[in-house]
């Protein structure tokens, strides 16, 4: 299987057709924005089962994963684009806030965890995590 969405849009037919569809998911996209609704039918999602491994009979080899449809995708990171934007103009993001930003990875929190741990150790300072 290879679905990543659900929904009268699949992914690859709003590929296909980008240059005809966007301008009408603009106009959709700004209304959303403007009347700060999030219509109900982009929420619902399709439930189905990917299997980890193991024995295909039991139930613990599978985990749930929800499939949103494609134009519901689309805005999310259309909104998650423009908040980014928006906290980052106004440096409101601490510089400790490293998941979900560009040019910041776990591997940026777990060396800033380790420096200020190693700090606090040289200064004979207990430290918590």
């Amino acid at each position: 299987m290879n679905k990543s969405s659900h929904g009268l849009i699949s992914n690859k037919v709003t590929k296909v057709t980008n240059d005809v569809i966007s301008p009408y998911l603009e106009i959709l996209f700004h209304k959303c924005i403007k009347e700060g609704v999030f219509p109900d039918s982009y929420k619902i999602a399709e439930v189905i089962p990917l299997f980890k491994g193991g024995d295909k009979e039991h139930r613990s080899c599978y985990r749930p994963i929800s499939l949103l449809p494609t134009i519901s995708k689309i805005l999310e990171r259309v909104l998650a684009k423009r908040v980014i934007k928006f906290l980052t103009k106004f440096d409101i993001l601490s510089d400790d806030q490293v998941g979900f930003r560009a040019k910041f990875s776990t591997e940026y929190a777990i060396m800033d965890i380790y420096d200020k741990l190693i700090h606090n150790l040289d200064k004979g300072l207990s430290s918590c995590a």
